[in-house]
């Protein structure tokens, strides 16, 4: 019998790997990571818009775009994870790769995990999309580092829970 496949982690296995990198070259993975930033700037400059912003209102100008910014994050994270990691396993099936993925020495917890980690991968590339408006918010000050930190570790359990 043939050894066992070397793993890499103990949660990952190759197959995290194969489908992180089939997901990047979908050329579909690069619209939600521009049109994601580009909603979130056209919200801030339409609804702040009309506003003068001093020194005194900066703060409030930043804290009430980060909890807007944080709202559709997190409604992006919990309509786009459904919709990538849900159809990982049908599509195995559907292209006659499941069969022959079950015959190697994956485990199938290493094969679910494999392909549901791999799957959120293009949905981290879009929470790290609006990282350059988090920058620009950081600049009128009014947000605490330690809540942007708090928030973007919530949406990824919740990236993870949806997945």
């Amino acid at each position: 019998m043939a050894p066992a496949p070397e793993q890499t982690s103990r949660f990952t296995s190759p197959l995290f790997f194969w489908e992180a990198l089939r997901g990047a070259r979908k050329g579909s993975q690069y619209i939600p990571r521009l049109v994601l930033p580009a909603v979130l700037l056209t919200i801030l400059l339409v609804t702040f818009a009309g506003e003068d912003i001093t020194q005194t209102t900066a703060s409030y100008f930043a804290e009430s775009a980060f909890n807007l910014y944080i709202t559709i994050q997190y409604l992006a994270v919990g309509f786009l994870t459904p919709l990538h990691v849900a159809g990982t396993i049908v599509d195995e099936r559907q292209r006659g790769t499941l069969l022959l993925l079950l015959t190697t020495h994956l485990t199938p917890r290493e094969i679910v995990f494999g392909k549901m980690l791999g799957s959120t991968v293009p949905i981290l590339a879009v929470m790290l999309a609006g990282v350059p408006v988090l920058a620009l918010l950081q600049l009128f000050g009014g947000v605490d580092f330690v809540k942007v930190v708090w928030h973007t570790v919530l949406a990824l359990l919740l990236m993870l829970a949806f997945a």
